[in-house]
């Protein structure tokens, strides 16, 4: 059973022939056998034990029968769980058997298929080929191989009887999760420079491959130490990046699992979290800050002056990591930044050319939830000071 295209995910899972290749397949053999098919009635149910662990990725039935007027019967076929597919049901019209050739294994057998281009229903006996069944063997992806399957026939008229030769089913099956997928994408930046941005995640799966992903995101604002909203990016999806759009000031932690084609899910990845700053025009700002606007910054707006003390000040933040947007220049000054007045780190702003939306990595606590009031502090004389904004990072 193999369909040719991967389609859209919701619950619904679709094939392509180059993963079915990786999936290991294994024929299960009633053997040679001689079984009665009573005369309007039913035959012994006729079982094939599957050892095997793992789920149904793909499942064909073979058989090959005798019969003198093929639209007497109805075949079916059980799973272990109970399943019913039916392959045929009062199909051939008064055309003779299921197969040709000799009357055991070695003979041409009649191939159930739910991805063969023939329909059995298009068709007259012996049905000696690969054609798809009057039900859809593709129901059965994802129930477990393991146990009893079971093949039924019914005679449901008089006057005509036969035998089962053999029957077989063949199994492609996936026994392995999907790899714990792995958040990347902007999500391997600590801090952004814009407030939209698309978090990436990717899973393996090496037999039957992955069919969907559940991400889900949880952000917070620099002032609190819990999560206040949250979404799933729409999953189940296929697509292993989406836009996030972010609000300035809040830390976002992404995380996801995935399922493969047969409904076996990877565990969960841990959250992987970036910061997108919170804007210079939320600092509080003491005498000799001006705010301006122009294309290129974060949020194309910055806080500028020169005057040696002036301060952005950002209170009650929460935090295990910081860092600043500025702007870097030639002639530009050098700014401190402390943590409730206890000095953190001395950034020197000069550069050779222009370079705006420069993120300043401050070291990180060691801790999550550290609290306090965060200050820019300009630390030269005379010299431009460009403040974009402030990263705020927790990842707790």
């Amino acid at each position: 059973m193999l369909v040719a295209a991967l389609a859209a995910v919701a619950g619904y899972m679709v094939l392509t022939s180059a993963a079915l290749a990786a999936v290991p397949t294994k024929v299960y053999s009633s053997g040679n056998i001689n079984v009665l098919i009573p005369d309007s009635g039913l035959m012994a149910d006729q079982m094939i034990n599957v050892p095997d662990p793992g789920r149904v990725y793909d499942v064909n039935v073979r058989l090959r029968l005798d019969h003198t007027y093929d639209s007497d019967l109805d075949i079916t076929l059980i799973a272990p769980d109970s399943t019913a597919v039916d392959l045929s049901s009062g199909n051939g019209g008064s055309y003779d058997n299921f197969g040709k050739g000799a009357q055991n294994c070695t003979g041409t057998k009649t191939v159930f298929d739910s991805d063969a281009a023939a329909s059995l229903l298009q068709y007259d006996p012996p049905y000696a080929g690969t054609f798809r069944p009057e039900g859809n063997l593709d129901v059965l992806r994802g129930h477990n191989v393991n146990g009893n399957w079971t093949l039924r026939i019914n005679d449901t008229f008089a006057g005509d009887s036969g035998h089962l030769f053999c029957w077989q089913l063949v199994i492609a099956r996936d026994s392995t999760a999907p790899t714990v997928p792995l958040i990347g994408g902007a999500m391997s930046r600590l801090f952004q420079t814009a407030t939209s941005f698309k978090p990436a995640w990717h899973s393996s799966d090496p037999e039957s491959g992955v069919a969907a992903y559940y991400p889900d995101w949880s952000g917070r604002p620099f002032n609190s130490n819990s999560f206040t909203t949250g979404g799933d990016f729409g999953g189940p999806t296929r697509a292993t990046t989406k836009t996030l759009a972010g609000t300035s000031g809040n830390t976002y932690c992404v995380e996801a699992y995935a399922r493969n084609f047969v409904s076996l899910y990877s565990a969960t990845s841990v959250f992987k979290c970036t910061s997108v700053p919170v804007n210079n025009t939320d600092l509080t700002a003491s005498a000799g800050w001006t705010q301006k606007t122009g294309t290129g910054y974060y949020k194309n707006t910055y806080s500028q002056a020169k005057t040696h003390g002036a301060t952005l000040t950002l209170n009650g933040v929460v935090a295990d990591q910081l860092a600043v947007i500025a702007t870097k220049c030639p002639g530009c000054g050098v700014i401190d930044v402390l943590w409730g007045g206890t000095f953190l780190k001395r950034f020197n702003l000069n550069a050779t050319t222009l370079l705006k939306k420069r993120v300043l990595f401050i070291p990180a606590f060691g801790s999550p939830n550290q609290t306090n009031n965060l200050t820019i502090s300009i630390a030269s004389t005379n010299k431009p000071v460009r403040i974009e904004g402030v990263g705020v990072l927790n990842h707790q």
